[in-house]
C-alpha cells in the first residue's frame, strides 16, 4: 500500500455513495410524478458520470501501483489521463450540453484543474503531483454534489410553485 492510498479509497467510497444516492433519487422521483425535464436527465447523467469518474480514477493509481511498484510512475501515468478526461468532459459539456449557461461556470475551473494534471511532468515533487491528482478527483465529487443539488432544487421549485396555485 502506498502513502495516500487511504485518501483515494475514501474518495472512491464517497463516489460510490453518490452514485447509489443518485439511484435512490431516480426511484423516488419516478414514483412521485414520472415526468423529467431534459435538464433533470442531464443533471442525473452528470451525477452518475462524475461519480463513476471519481471512483475509477480513485482506484486507478492503486491498480497501476500493482504493476509498476513505483508510486511516482503510477501518478505520472494516472494524472495525465485524469487531466485529459477532465478537459474533454468539460469541453463536451460546454459545447454540447443542454445545461444552462450559468451552470457551466465551474467547467472553466475544471478545465484549469485538468490542465494542471500535466504538472507531473515538471520538476514538481511527487507529493505535489499527488495533491493535484486528488484535487481532480475531488472536483468530480464536487460536480456530482452540485448536480445533485441542482436536481433536487429544481424539484423543490416545482413543488413550491404547485402549492401556490
Amino acid at each position: 500500500m502506498f502513502v495516500g492510498q487511504e485518501t483515494l479509497f475514501s474518495l472512491t467510497e464517497v463516489a460510490v455513495a453518490l452514485a447509489g444516492f443518485a439511484a435512490i433519487v431516480v426511484s423516488v422521483r419516478r414514483r412521485e410524478k414520472g415526468d423529467w425535464t431534459e435538464s433533470d436527465g442531464d443533471f442525473f447523467a452528470g451525477m452518475i458520470l462524475h461519480s463513476v469518474f471519481a471512483a475509477v480514477f480513485g482506484l486507478f493509481p492503486t491498480l497501476l501501483h500493482a504493476f509498476t511498484l513505483d508510486l511516482t510512475l503510477s501518478i505520472e501515468i494516472a494524472a495525465p489521463l485524469l487531466g485529459i478526461q477532465i478537459v474533454c468532459h468539460s469541453f463536451a459539456i460546454m459545447f454540447w450540453s443542454t445545461t444552462p449557461g450559468w451552470a457551466r461556470i465551474p467547467l472553466a475551473v475544471g478545465t484549469l484543474l485538468g490542465l494542471s494534471q500535466f504538472l507531473v511532468f515538471s520538476d514538481a515533487p511527487p507529493a505535489r503531483a499527488f495533491a493535484f491528482y486528488t484535487a481532480g478527483i475531488i472536483w468530480h465529487l464536487f460536480q456530482a454534489g452540485m448536480l445533485f443539488v441542482l436536481l433536487t432544487a429544481s424539484r423543490l421549485g416545482e413543488e413550491s410553485g404547485e402549492s401556490g396555485d
